[in-house]
């Protein structure tokens, strides 16, 4: 076993045991609120203080393991696998046009091609009603995908950030 796998080992170790610390002397601060209020957000405010940290932190391990897995988006050892996964960031929707094509179908005859109007100016109106309320900020392109919708015209995208999701277990 290489040092540098006993010290990631120890580091988690440690980290794990005072989270545990913790967790087991939280209850006597929590037994009397009033009292401990000031402490109660102190510590709140620590913990996201930490939290923050350790997001730093995973992202930066992340990253390495990702790239130390090289060409290989899966890799096992002693009952661990980890799966690199890749996406896509998707940016200033046009929902205007996006809500249009969804509904296209609605007011178009499938076999002609043939535009109702009248329904068409009505589920313009109702949908950009819809739009405006709801405050749409993502499309599910799975659905749009399965609806025969093209959504490139109507999205910035750009390659995301590769994530590796770690699996204790059996990989089968």
């Amino acid at each position: 076993m290489s040092t540098y796998y006993t010290d990631c080992t120890g580091s988690s170790l440690r980290l794990a045991a005072a989270i545990d610390a913790l967790d087991e002397d939280l209850p006597a601060v929590l037994d009397d609120i009033a009292a401990n209020q000031p402490r109660l957000c102190e510590l709140l405010y620590a913990l996201r203080e930490q939290r923050i940290r350790l997001a730093e932190l995973e992202a930066t391990v992340e990253a390495k393991a990702a790239r130390s897995m090289g060409p290989a988006d899966r890799i096992e050892w002693d009952g661990y696998y980890a799966e690199r996964k890749g996406g896509m960031v998707r940016k200033h929707w046009d929902h205007k046009l996006l809500a249009a094509k969804v509904t296209e179908q609605n007011y178009t005859d499938p076999d002609t091609g043939e535009i109702d109007t009248v329904a068409q100016d009505l589920t313009t109106e109702v949908v950009s009603e819809m739009l405006r309320a709801a405050a749409i900020q993502y499309w599910r392109v799975s659905v749009l995908r399965s609806m025969g919708v093209n959504y490139d015209d109507a999205v910035e995208t750009e390659r995301g950030r590769r994530t590796v999701h770690v699996t204790k277990g059996s990989a089968a």
